[in-house]
């Protein structure tokens, strides 16, 4: 984050704070280039350590700006939205019930069929949870 905004934040409390909306321009996702296997590798070690408590993970800092209530990350698209579906993956197994209304604050900007695949997973936690709907 950046100016008044700088500060630690977890997915979570940033959603609590913000709508975050990716916007269209975006660069191309580095650790998917071809021979950056190693850094893959890598980051989904990392996130896999991280999920099982052992280890703290810091996914360095995500830039942007806020307008109007609205976070706009410039850097860090990708690993935020690696967060936000580890989150929407995880909301069924954990006694979560905020969790649709904070991740419900994350959208797509670069097409419509992403925003609308981003609301359509929000919505489907109750039915993964086996909640009825």
């Amino acid at each position: 984050m950046n100016g008044q905004h700088e500060g630690r934040y977890t997915l979570k409390s940033l959603l609590e704070q913000y709508e975050v909306h990716i916007p269209q321009l975006q660069r191309d996702y580095a650790q998917g280039r071809k021979g950056e296997e190693k850094l893959r590798k890598a980051f989904v070690t990392h996130l896999y350590d991280t999920l099982k408590g052992d280890k703290r993970l810091n996914l360095d800092f995500v830039y942007g700006y806020v307008k109007e209530g609205v976070y706009y990350p410039l850097d860090g698209q990708q690993r935020l939205t690696t967060l936000w579906l580890l989150h929407w993956y995880l909301a069924p197994t954990e006694a979560c019930e905020s969790a649709k209304e904070w991740l419900g604050k994350f959208c797509y900007q670069t097409r419509i069929t992403a925003a609308r695949f981003c609301r359509e997973l929000v919505a489907s936690i109750d039915k993964l949870r086996g909640d009825k709907v």
